[in-house]
């Protein structure tokens, strides 16, 4: 459980920095995923 909530905490990190910070993400910004989840992020 603990290896999990590093993943998705690094995903999160990455998308943050990726986008630039208080982004509104979409899950079709990681290769792979579709447009199914949302997330708002802040840092």
């Amino acid at each position: 459980v603990v290896r999990s909530g590093d993943l998705i905490s690094y995903c999160a990190e990455e998308g943050v920095r990726l986008l630039g910070e208080g982004k509104f993400l979409v899950s079709d910004s990681f290769p792979g995923n579709e447009r199914t989840k949302y997330c708002l992020s802040s840092k």
